[in-house]
């Protein structure tokens, strides 16, 4: 039945985005030049039991394509580092088109506004006008294991470019990266609208 919820939400996502939707480890392969993808393989074989479940349960939509990377860098920057430079990314990126968000992980955050001395400074400019728990999750385990093996400029291309849904609770997905997407209940299963 869980394989079966995944699929029914797979295929609402690739019709809602007509777009093909991956696993996580299927869409971290792909991203790699052809040379390097034994190395990526090899790589996430290591991985720890959490991960593996997130690499194979999470459901990805590549939003952006983006040019396939070489080999995997270990990281320079630390995890939460990376995370706060996609919202610094994603929150500009908004402030400049419609101010609409355009990534989950930016809900919670704007440009910092002078005539509001409430808000909160977290990033260079960006202030914190609500908790995102998303943003929480994102920064610790097991995704600062999957950071570790893979490097900087991955986990800031899969957070920027992609949509990522991870399995919750109840066959439900969360998801916790890239444009928002409304789903709304009908006959007792989520669908979009």
């Amino acid at each position: 039945k869980k394989k079966s919820r995944c699929q029914d939400v797979k295929l609402a996502l690739a019709t809602r985005l007509n777009k093909p939707v991956d696993s996580l480890r299927t869409c971290i392969i792909k991203s790699f030049e052809s040379s390097h993808r034994q190395l990526v393989c090899s790589l996430l074989s290591q991985a720890s039991v959490s991960l593996n479940e997130i690499l194979d349960q999470s459901l990805v939509v590549r939003i952006e394509e983006s040019k396939l990377l070489g080999k995997p860098i270990p990281p320079v920057f630390n995890t939460a580092e990376i995370v706060d430079k996609v919202i610094e990314t994603v929150v500009r990126r908004s402030a400049q088109r419609s101010g609409q968000n355009q990534n989950v992980l930016g809900l919670g955050y704007r440009m910092l506004d002078q005539r509001h001395s409430s808000e909160v400074l977290t990033m260079r400019g960006i202030a914190s006008v609500f908790p995102n728990s998303v943003v929480s999750m994102v920064k610790g385990p097991p995704w600062t294991e999957l950071h570790a093996a893979l490097g900087d400029a991955f986990w800031r291309l899969l957070l920027l470019n992609c949509a990522i849904f991870v399995p919750a609770a109840r066959s439900c997905f969360l998801q916790v990266s890239g444009p928002p997407l409304p789903f709304h209940r009908a006959r007792n299963r989520e669908c979009f609208p």
